[in-house]
């Protein structure tokens, strides 16, 4: 049963730099098991037909791993509804983890939306800058945050000092009584929308009181309301307030939400704790069940819920329907951003928007057919009311991801997709993925993934006759099988599995069968990005945009050897090549890759060379793991 290679489970040990983990593929599970096998997970057990290249993985809105918001840097902010609170003269602190990519020149964090709010950045050496919006610095920081890494930074005024701590440490002390005058919250520009921060953003916590008087240890855990924050932010699947005072927040540009925190996970990925979801490339993806009159709604009460997170915004995507071209229903977001539900012809929108690039709960739930028994849902808030009393008996197809007519197709993830017939659900936010309740027709969890992300950040599509197989494995009875005949796993790309100029650490165990190009893990096109494959003297070869390292040694045919390119830093020979964990090839690679392209694994960056090969225990991590010659991996690699 596939199901149950995707069930996860606990490691003895866990990973001190798991949180820089980008992409972890054990490669343990069912012999055969591949994405491409849907299940419903409802009573019912209907068949779920694929189409297009529509794949599932562990992507969700539950993940383990914490959460954080990315910024690209160009034009991307996210402004509060409202002041978070009176700086006036009063005692504050302001902290946040951050991940900065570099930076040539100053850049905002943080800032209030009013002309001397307080507000702070980031220099091109690193260090924190705090100051009054378009008038005047108050203080910078003589020590630095490291770039491509996470930072705790924190500005604290205690009965009139300022001071500014880098991860507990204290860089500036001054006296500053300044009068700073409210404002919106801004994350990832100025007031003017041009100094953009490029990087990442998570925890930010601003409370009305001096938090820390002395230099300190950062929390190790998510921060929480215990300082009776005015602000708790950047820590949820969503761009949400969890201080309690209900602020809200809109977009600017396009900042996405990101499984990517400072901390390391206190559990393993597990189907039934953190659920997975689908993934539809908007060119043809959806999935399709035939109809059955448990799925023909009728005039009864109903509900149909989900999560979903679009990649952009810009075009309708539609999330689940069934009917003909007039008839029958359609639940979608709009190319406005709204959440529409059509029946028939008529349309019942929400006035309440959607942004892209972050988890959404949905819900059309219809408790009668009487006036004003039809509504909408957003995150758990009644965002519409309508009368609909169509009787919904057609006998058309049902879709997910698609439309009635299977066009307007997602672009994006959907997550715990839950079809109720009969039953009018009371609706809040899920903190889990949903379970077969009564009346419950359909239910898409999109859990029965046999080649899985231990990371919770990725959904894999397996092409070909990619697959999960028992002939080999380093351990756990099986591995990732490819026969060099087409077979290949695709990741789109997500602003985390983005290396740029930081430190990294790409392996894994590779069971050549025969010699041969083999790619086995690269991101970007022919002449960009990174490649590392095994060339036609079965050598392996790190491709950096079109220049290469190349081992001077082997590796051997039928037999299991680890592989590990690390770059630490980008000065003279600071990348390596290692097999077996003795350094076989040295360069200098100060190469940004920063490419938007898919990441193939068992091919090379176009999805040719594909490998003829077992694989295993697949990481890449943003941090140089191994800096000299070390001991290969013992067992399995920790899944936290």
């Amino acid at each position: 049963m596939i199901a149950a290679a995707f069930a996860g489970g606990g490691a003895a040990v866990s990973d001190p730099y798991f949180e820089y983990t980008t992409l972890l593929l054990p490669g343990n599970g069912t012999n055969g098991a591949q994405n491409n096998t849907f299940l419903d997970s409802s009573t019912n057990n209907f068949t779920i037909t694929r189409n297009g290249n529509t794949t599932q993985g562990t992507f969700s809105p539950f993940s383990q791993t914490g959460w954080s918001n990315y910024f690209n840097g160009v034009d991307d902010t996210l402004i509060s509804s409202g002041t978070p609170f009176n700086f006036g003269a009063n005692d504050f602190t302001i902290e946040m983890w951050v991940y900065p990519l570099p930076v040539a020149s100053f850049k905002v964090i943080i800032n209030t939306n009013s002309t001397g709010g307080v507000g702070g950045g980031i220099n091109s050496n690193g260090t924190i800058t705090v100051g009054r919006a378009l008038l005047a610095t108050d203080g910078t920081t003589s020590n630095s945050v490291t770039f491509n890494a996470w930072n705790h930074i924190a500005w604290v005024r205690n009965s009139g000092t300022l001071k500014i701590y880098i991860n507990g440490v204290e860089g500036f002390s001054g006296t500053i009584s300044t009068n700073y005058p409210n404002g919106a919250l801004r994350l990832g520009s100025d007031n003017n929308n041009t100094l953009y921060y490029p990087g990442y953003i998570s925890n930010v916590r601003l409370s009305p009181s001096a938090v820390y008087t002395n230099s300190f240890t950062p929390s190790t855990s998510p921060l929480t309301v215990s300082t009776s924050p005015t602000i708790l932010t950047a820590q949820s699947n969503r761009f949400l307030d969890n201080s309690g005072n209900g602020l809200t927040f809109t977009t600017q540009g396009s900042p996405s939400v990101q499984a990517f925190s400072p901390f390391n996970p206190s559990a393993s990925w597990s189907a039934a704790t953190y659920g997975g979801s689908g993934y539809f490339d908007g060119t043809g993806d959806y999935l399709s069940v035939a109809d059955n009159s448990n799925l023909r709604l009728g005039t009864n009460a109903f509900t149909i819920q989900g999560w979903v997170y679009r990649n952009a915004s810009g075009a309708a995507h539609s999330i689940i329907a069934k009917g003909g071209a007039s008839t029958g229903f359609v639940l979608q977001v709009t190319s406005t951003n709204i959440l529409r539900f059509t029946h028939g012809t008529t349309n019942v929108d929400t006035t309440t928007t959607i942004p892209a690039s972050a988890w959404t709960h949905i819900a059309a739930v219809r408790t009668n057919t009487s006036t004003n028994g039809f509504q909408l849902y957003i995150n758990g808030v009644s965002s519409a009311t309508a009368t609909v009393s169509t009787n919904f008996n057609q006998t058309d197809t049902l879709y997910a991801g698609a439309d009635r007519s299977a066009a307007n197709v997602m672009n994006g993830f959907i997550s715990g997709l839950k079809y109720t017939n009969g039953t009018a659900e009371s609706i809040a936010v899920p903190t889990e993925p949903p379970t077969a309740t009564t009346n419950v027709a359909l239910l898409l969890n999109y859990t029965n993934a046999g080649i899985y992300d231990a990371t919770s950040k990725n959904d894999l599509e397996t092409v070909g006759n990619a697959q999960i197989s028992t002939a080999q494995s380093k351990w756990g009875g099986s591995s990732m099988a490819f026969d060099g005949t087409g077979d290949w796993l695709l990741i789109s790309d997500q602003p985390i599995q983005r290396i740029g100029t930081g430190n990294f650490t790409i392996e894994g165990w590779v069971y050549r069968n025969s010699s041969g190009t083999y790619g086995l893990i690269g991101k970007g096109t022919g002449t960009t990005g990174w490649l590392v494959s095994l060339n036609s003297s079965n050598q392996v070869v790190f491709t950096y945009g079109s220049s290469t390292i190349t081992s001077t040694g082997t590796v051997s045919a039928t037999t299991w050897t680890h592989i590990a390119v690390v770059r630490e830093g980008t000065s003279t020979n600071q990348t390596k090549i290692y097999i077996n964990g003795t350094n076989d090839g040295t360069g200098t690679v100060n190469t940004d890759f920063n490419q938007t392209n898919s990441m193939y694994v068992g091919a090379d960056r176009t999805g040719g060379s594909a490998a003829n090969a077992y694989m295993q225990d697949v990481r890449v991590t943003n941090y140089a793991r191994y800096t000299t010659t070390f001991t290969p991996p013992t067992s399995a690699f920790p899944t936290l």
